[in-house]
């Protein structure tokens, strides 16, 4: 049997060692430039030379030709047009700009010219790439005969480049005229590679021997392959990056090229093999036949071996002459061609590059501080991992480099890059290699998440996770299942599937929440969809879960504990926390949400198919969650949210404006008999739907539910306030927020409370009257301070209420306890000494103050019935001395705060308190996080009270002289401080706003109202 090329190594050629061993390569970090400008940048620079008309020598005197140019000073522009109109194209770049060029016609065409003129058809070749790559120099086929002289020529051609100052890069140009170049580029050197193998060209001149075998001579020509990579070798290493670019990619596409003939080599060589086996155990004679055939298998083996190994040597050359270098090249787009080569080599040739060998280099590349090198290590890594080839190494791969891939889907700057790091988890956790702790990590990400594309691809992630949970589940219990199934009304293989679902996102809620800052966890005022029905909307856009929506709260519903099952792990797989009810109702939320907007869609296309019947039982089940979840806070502001995406009409539309109003009905008795400041915001938004809503019956008898509990409110409160044993304290006065006045404020915005008004008579004996003598707490101050607010909101519906009505009222006697009550405000001002008090106080007098200079200044004679008010003179009412300085007091103290917090230095007016300048807060045991915090409300504390003050100024009653102290230190107080008093000009009268002026700016809106009172945050 004759020796195969298995135990004979190619006798690689000395001109190939010495490019691996000695090839010059580039210091990525010094280079600066490379002489080389993009289309778009400016080409219109004068040259400072003027070119002089001489021949350039290469090396050995050869001659490399540059485009003629006249002599004079042009600009650059005007050189570069006339260079590109004097150079006569390169034939095979004229025809790859062609898109109907016939690729392997060309290819053919010169490798048949390679045969016979070698020199020509490598001078075509390098030509056609200073051509793609604009440079108007030529080389002859002279210069290219010695390919040991390679570096010199190129280091010639570099020094043309410059020259020309300015370049277009055809290859990566946009230009329509180009737009082809690129890929056929790509074509056309992959084809001579491909017809080289056909032909037998790649094979040719090569010595197939002992690498220290010195008896045998090196071929005295050079093969293909040899002058490929010698010459393209040499243009890897230039320090100009058009060139580096091209020769890169053309080398790192021969690569691939390369990869794909080795693998139908190596097929063809074990096809033969096996056929050499089986022919040497047929063989029971030595018929000449046998002989023969047996003769021929061996030289065909030999043959492909041979093939084979010469293969393997080029793609180990060009591995180590170009990619190890080339990967980490200072040009990004060099380094995304190397990462998406190595990813096609490690596809087409896996049993060379799927290995840790080759795949650090991806690894090492996530890092990459380019975002397009990044995303093609991802977009590489998906593809191979969707191959679902698992090799030796790949999981120690990514054990290594799993937490950068997640750091990326967390933290990248780059969207793209982003989203192709959760992709390419999807893929990472589907051949298992993330474990639980990652797998939570990454799921919370549907929660920290405000990017909608990023959620969405989480809410895949997860539902992959649930998938091969909920499989691995039904395999584990599938005894107990059979024998339960029949025991729950509903299908009991989806209650295991959706339990596995609030599984992943009670995990991934704890890591969201432990990893959140303890501010962001406060309930914002805002009234949005909890995160789990941001969560649920994204993952009930999936189909596998879209159909799902009822069966989730038939889930919600269900008493597991009324289900008589004894096996335990089965209840386990199917039992809910509280917590994870609350997940559970979230998610419904959610995808309630996404139904809706399907069913609005379809509705605008007017499609018919509008499922009428999954809406009339969503009604059905409403008051059935309702009762559920009302002793819930969390819960019930869901239900809120959830009624909230169905209009009246809706209700109406299925005869069913009796549900809606038996809502209603239990809605208004939890607002009476429970407290609601955790559900403030729910039913401000309840208030403004019905607002919204008005002219349905229905409403308005929802309406009188609402006015019917404000008298009740009242009742009760003045019950209360005359009660014998009534007696002012903290609990007291904490009875009255949560039972009274708090909901009164709350109801006030929407509906007239100006009932309450006469109350206060009580509230001052009964309240305020001791208020000045009484331990007031931190924990008293907001419940005092709805007090002071319900007395402004009443007041203001008070005055609207008398605008309107047509009963014959005293006017006068009506409005009679106002001077009164305005100076017990005045005195509680000035006899408390608590900061947060005194600014709650303060605050109220201000808006009292301007809500009655407005009103009553400059009276409009068209507003309704407004002559009652005219024996009223209640704009003239003024604020005492020791008031105003007090309100002055309250703005130094908290200038000092902010100025102290922030080591500002303030002037100060001599008749002001010292002690000011030791004002501080106690900020030693902050963190940085939580002491920007406190300076943004120190801030804002300073800054909505300043404007306060400013208020009334407008309105004349605060003078000139506090104002200008005011603004003393503007310059200092910040930018948000400084925008507030930038415009005030304190020497002018401001005109003050009249009831006219602002009573009739809200008459289209609110029908003549008074302005309403906002509640404070």
């Amino acid at each position: 049997m004759p020796t195969t090329a298995s135990s004979t190594p190619v006798r690689r050629s000395q001109r190939i060692k010495e490019i691996v061993s000695s090839q010059p390569v580039v210091d990525d970090e010094t280079i600066e430039g490379d002489g080389y400008e993009d289309e778009d940048e400016d080409e219109d620079e004068d040259e400072d030379e003027t070119p002089r008309k001489r021949r350039k020598t290469g090396p050995a005197g050869k001659a490399i030709k540059e485009a003629p140019s006249k002599k004079g000073r042009k600009s650059a522009a005007d050189t570069f047009n006339e260079l590109k109109e004097n150079f006569e194209e390169n034939y095979i770049f004229q025809a790859l700009n062609d898109a109907e060029v016939s690729i392997s016609e060309l290819a053919n065409d010169w490798v048949q010219t390679y045969k016979a003129h070698k020199d020509l058809a490598k001078k075509d070749l390098i030509n056609l790439i200073l051509n793609a790559v604009g440079c108007f120099t030529k080389i002859e086929e002279h210069d290219v005969s010695n390919n040991e002289s390679a570096s010199e020529t190129v280091s010639e051609i570099q020094t043309f480049f410059k020259r020309q100052k300015n370049h277009e890069f055809y290859l990566a140009s946009k230009k329509p005229a180009y737009k082809h170049l690129k890929k056929n580029f790509i074509n056309f050197m992959n084809e001579i590679i491909s017809i080289s193998d056909e032909n037998g060209l790649l094979y040719e001149n090569i010595v197939i021997s002992e690498e220290d075998d010195e008896d045998v001579e090196e071929p005295e020509d050079s093969n293909l392959m040899e002058d490929l990579l010698i010459w393209l070798s040499s243009f890897s290493v230039s320090y100009i990056r058009a060139l580096r670019y091209i020769s890169t990619l053309s080398l790192l596409n021969i690569e691939t090229t390369l990869c794909r003939i080795i693998v139908k080599v190596n097929s063809s060589l074990e096809k033969f093999k096996h056929q050499l086996e089986v022919e040497q155990k047929k063989a029971t004679s030595t018929s000449k036949a046998a002989k023969k055939r047996i003769a021929q298998i061996e030289s065909n083996v030999t043959q492909y071996s041979n093939q084979s190994l010469i293969l393997e040597n080029t793609i180990q050359d060009i591995l180590n002459t170009t990619f190890i270098h080339r990967f980490k090249d200072i040009d990004y787009q060099i380094r995304v061609e190397a990462m998406g080569a190595l990813g096609e080599w490690m596809d087409t040739y896996p049993e060379l590059f799927f290995k840790v060998t080759y795949l650090k280099y991806l690894g090492w590349v996530l890092s990459d501080e380019n975002a397009s090198v990044r995303s093609q290590v991802i977009k590489t890594l998906i593809k191979l991992l969707k191959k679902n080839i698992i090799v030796t190494g790949l999981r120690q791969f990514f054990e290594r480099f799993k937490t950068r891939v997640i750091e990326i889907a967390f933290h990248d700057v780059d969207h793209h890059v982003r989203t192709s790091a959760i992709n390419l988890l999807i893929e990472i956790n589907k051949v298992g290699f993330l474990e639980d702790e990652e797998i939570g990590k990454v799921s919370s990400l549907i929660f920290s998440s405000k990017d909608s594309k990023i959620i969405q691809l989480v809410s895949k992630f997860i539902q992959t996770v649930e998938s091969e949970n909920t499989k691995a589940t039904l395999e584990a219990l599938s005894v107990n299942i059979k024998s339960s199934e029949k025991l729950f009304p509903i299908n009991l293989r989806d209650l295991i599937k959706i339990h596995n679902l609030i599984e992943i996102l009670t995990v991934a809620n704890e890591v969201y929440s432990e990893n959140q800052p303890k501010q962001s966890l406060v309930k914002s005022n805002d009234l949005k969809p909890s995160l789990f029905a941001i969560a649920g909307k994204e993952l009930f856009a999936l189909s596998a879960y879209s159909e799902y929506w009822e069966f989730l709260i038939r889930y919600y519903l269900l008493d597991i504990s009324s289900i008589e099952v004894a096996d335990d792990e089965l209840i386990k797989a199917i039992q809910l926390t509280a917590e994870q009810e609350t997940i559970l109702f979230g998610i419904i939320h959610g995808s309630l949400i996404h139904l809706k907007q399907v069913e609005d869609e379809l509705k605008k296309k007017k499609k018919d198919d509008v499922d009428d019947a999954s809406s009339q039982r969503l009604i059905s089940h409403l008051p059935l969650i309702l009762k559920k979840v009302e002793n819930n806070d969390t819960n019930l502001s869901t239900f809120i949210q959830i009624l909230s995406i169905y209009n009246i009409e809706f209700f109406e539309n299925f005869n069913q404006a009796n549900v809606y109003k038996s809502i209603f009905q239990e809605l208004t008795k939890h607002f009476k008999n429970n407290s609601i400041e955790t559900l403030k915001n729910e039913y401000i938004h309840l208030f403004k739907i019905l607002s919204d809503s008005s002219g349905s019956t229905t409403i308005g008898e929802i309406n009188v539910l609402f006015k019917d509990t404000i008298t009740e409110l009242i009742i009760e409160f003045e019950n209360l306030l005359k009660d014998s044993d009534f007696e002012l304290s903290s609990s007291t006065i904490r009875t009255i927020h949560e039972d009274y006045s708090f909901k009164l404020l709350v109801l006030g915005l929407q509906y007239d409370i100006s009932e309450v008004f006469k109350t206060f008579e009580m509230v001052k004996d009964k309240i305020f009257t001791f208020l000045p003598d009484f331990e007031i707490e931190d924990e008293d101050v907001e419940p005092l301070s709805s007090l002071l607010k319900i007395y402004l909101s009443s007041t203001s519906w008070k005055l609207n209420f008398l605008l309107h009505t047509n009963e014959p009222l005293n006017v006068e006697t009506e409005l009679s306890q106002i001077p009164v009550f305005i100076q017990e405000i005045q005195y509680l001002l000035t006899k408390t000494n608590v900061i947060k008090f005194q600014t709650e106080v303060a605050s109220v007098l201000i808006d009292l103050s301007t809500l009655l200079k407005n009103f009553f200044n400059e009276p409009n004679t068209n507003l309704t019935n407004l002559n009652r008010f005219y024996d009223i003179d209640l704009s003239s009412l003024s604020l005492s001395q020791d008031t105003i300085d007090s309100l002055l007091y309250l703005f130094l103290y908290k200038e000092a705060i902010f100025a102290n917090l922030n080591e500002v230095h303030l002037d100060r007016e001599d008749d002001e308190d010292v002690n000011l300048n030791s004002v501080k807060l106690d900020v030693s045991e902050l963190d940085t996080e939580e002491l920007t915090s406190v300076n943004w409300d120190a801030e804002k504390d300073m800054v909505v009270y300043g404007v306060k003050l400013l208020g009334l100024y407008k309105v004349g009653i605060l003078s000139s002289k506090i104002v200008k102290r005011i603004e003393l230190n503007k310059e200092e107080l910040g930018d948000l401080f400084k925008s507030v008093f930038e415009g005030v000009n304190i020497n002018d009268s401001t005109p003050v706003a009249s009831a006219a002026n602002i009573t009739q700016s809200k008459e289209e809106e609110q029908d003549d109202e008074i302005p309403e009172i906002a509640m404070d945050d």
